[in-house]
Parts: structure tokens; sequence; C-alpha cells
């Protein structure tokens, strides 16, 4: 961070389910991990410069100042624990970094009954998002929670879809970082149409600030990711059912 800011670290732990590990780039299996989060308020990483933050030798440091080493070894280091790493940015607001070990055994009892039965519902979502993974992995989960889902890879495509289908639409899961238009834009554009529309914000980075006077206007929840099918079919019956 060259102008300085503010580092955040937390854990928690989570358990992982199939249709997360399926959807991660990691060898990893279902079962319990320990989380740890570092997030901080400094220059984001630029979009273009993000896929390739773990390559060897890769840096944008000028010459004699850093090998381009430091992340591939975290990589390596992750791999051969068995677990995953994930990062989210947004130039001018800062990064996030997800990092999963494995806590125990991988043949471990789930943390709660909860978490081993999600809660099912019915409506239809629309689903926006511009990461593929993260829209295929959405879709199918809600799937199997009972839901009907329309997905859109952009704002500009979801605010399309809403105009069509706004009286069909009973919830809207919205990335907030995304090309064309942000997730922001998104949901002020899809309020003009419907004002009642209920939201979840879904995304790996984000400040409270951002989310402060959205959810004054509709947002019900915000759902960070990577995010499992308990947690996301919790959110969104109590987003529907509240």
């Amino acid at each position: 961070m060259p102008d300085g800011g503010t580092i955040f670290v937390s854990t928690r732990t989570v358990e992982l389910d199939a249709y997360y590990c399926r959807s991660s780039a990691f060898r990893i299996n279902p079962g319990i991990y320990i989380e740890l989060e570092i997030k901080d308020t400094g220059c984001g990483i630029p979009r273009e410069v993000l896929p390739r933050i773990f390559e060897p030798f890769f840096t944008t440091k000028p010459v004699g100042k850093g090998t381009g080493l430091g992340l591939a070894a975290v990589f390596g280091i992750i791999q051969q624990h068995g677990g995953a790493i994930n990062v989210y940015s947004e130039v001018g607001i800062g990064t996030s970094i997800h990092i999963l070990l494995p806590a125990t055994a991988q043949d471990s009892q789930p943390l709660s009954s909860e978490i081993s039965m999600p809660m099912r519902g019915s409506g239809t979502i629309l689903v926006v998002d511009d990461e593929e993974v993260m829209r295929i992995n959405t879709k199918s989960m809600l799937k199997d929670l009972g839901y009907e889902v329309i997905i859109a890879e952009d704002g500009l495509m979801a605010v399309e879809i809403f105009k069509e289908k706004a009286n069909d639409i009973a919830l809207v899961i919205l990335d907030m970082v995304m090309p064309k238009m942000n997730g922001r834009e998104c949901f002020a554009a899809m309020k003009t149409i419907k004002p009642d529309l209920r939201v979840i914000i879904s995304s790996g980075f984000v400040r409270d600030e951002d989310l402060e006077p959205m959810k004054t206007t509709g947002v019900c929840a915000f759902i960070q990711k990577p995010f499992r099918s308990t947690a996301l079919g919790k959110i969104v019956y109590e987003a529907l059912h509240s």
C-alpha cells in the first residue's frame, strides 16, 4: 500500500461442501477448514494483472525491487497442505485474500445439523456475476434448493433482463465488481423499474460505506465470496421471507 491504508485479519471455521470443492481451481475435498482472510484498503490490483499474480517471476515492481516469487511460494505451500486461496480486488478500493486450510481429517463431522440440511424454497432468482464459475456454481446450488434461476454476466445484461421479467423475479443476487456496469449502478437501475426489489449483494470485497446507503433501499443481505450452498440457502430463504 504505497499511500498507506488499513489491514484487517480475521479467521473462522467453515465447512466446504461438494459444490464449492468442484468449482475450486484447487484439489480440495469437502470437510472442515480454517479460513484466514487478509483484507486491505490499499490501491487494489488491476483486472488485467489479477490472473497472473501467482505466476513465478511475475512482478509489477521495478527491476531490483521484487523477484515475483513471493505469491508463487504462497500458492505452492497452500497446495501442499491441501488448501485453497482466492483473491478479490477492486482498483482504488482494496484487496481481499481468502486462504483455506484443512482443520481436521476430511471425514470430520459437520459443524452443526444446520450445515448439513440446506434451507429450500421456491421462486425465480436473477444471478448477476461476471465470473462464469460463480454463475454456474450459484445456479446449480439454487436449482438444487428448489429455485428457478436466470443468469446475467454483467450489469447491463441484468438490467435488460429485469426490464422484461421484473414481475417474475423475486430476488436478485448481485455482484458488486463487474465491467460495463458495476453492482451499485445496476442496483440503482433495477430499483427504478421495481422499487420494492429484494437484493442480496455477493462480493469477495466490499466496503461498509458502499453497503450502508444500499441497505435502506432494498438490499436484504450481503454474502461474501466464496460461499457454500448451506450459507446461500439460508440467506436466500431469509431474504424472501423477511
